[in-house]
């Protein structure tokens, strides 16, 4: 009898992953739709769920003058992919349009990387750089006039190096996904989602985010 719920729980975890192929959600896809962090703790925001008014769902009452140190408190090597990717796209919003405070973000989580990552948390600290960087970078494809400088950086090349210590990080990968969801990048793209279904199914969290972000 104490086995059938985590029994159900698995077989709900693996069902929403084989119904979740393409793209669910119009948009950016590290920008418009906020990621599902159950009860973790991130930055405060507003509670707007679709669209582009998501990620324009700041708190005229939250201090950005903080956001540097509250970004940085709150990814330590313990904090789950997921959650760090919400947190990423909530920093974006309250950065993008303050050159000074977009500048220090980058250069505060470029200071943490380390050219080759021996170590999760080195791989970690590579994954934070290069998924702001690719984040900013969707936000100027939309139009957005991104402060931020990050011309020659390739965001992707540090989450790939972030997988190359955690390969098997559902969470890694599914940002990968999201990162590569063009038409230059599909077969990394296809590669990376696969990974991410097959993984997620010991992970709850990632597997809603992923049933989320892309259906049939």
């Amino acid at each position: 009898m104490s086995r059938m719920p985590s029994v159900a729980s698995a077989l709900g975890v693996v069902a929403l992953l084989i119904t979740s192929a393409g793209p669910a959600l119009a948009g950016p896809p590290l920008i418009c739709h906020p990621f599902d962090i159950g009860t973790a703790q991130s930055l405060p925001f507003g509670d707007t769920q679709n669209g582009w008014s998501a990620w324009q769902a700041t708190l005229p009452s939250y201090d950005r003058s903080k956001l540097v140190d509250d970004t940085l408190a709150l990814l330590t090597p313990r904090t789950p992919v997921i959650v760090r990717m919400e947190t990423l796209r909530r920093a974006s919003a309250y950065s993008v349009d303050d050159k000074a405070i977009a500048t220090r973000l980058l250069s505060a989580l470029e200071a943490r990387t380390t050219k080759m990552p021996k170590t999760p948390a080195e791989g970690l600290a590579s994954f934070d750089y290069g998924y702001l960087v690719e984040t900013y970078r969707q936000l100027g494809q939309r139009g957005v006039a991104v402060k931020a400088t990050i011309d020659g950086v390739d965001g992707y090349a540090l989450v790939k190096a972030a997988l190359a210590q955690m390969p098997n990080d559902a969470g890694i990968q599914f940002a990968a996904a999201l990162i590569t969801e063009s038409p230059a990048t599909r077969a990394q793209h296809a590669e990376h989602l696969q990974k991410a279904k097959e993984m997620a199914k010991s992970d709850a969290l990632v597997a809603r985010n992923v049933a989320t972000h892309f259906a049939n």
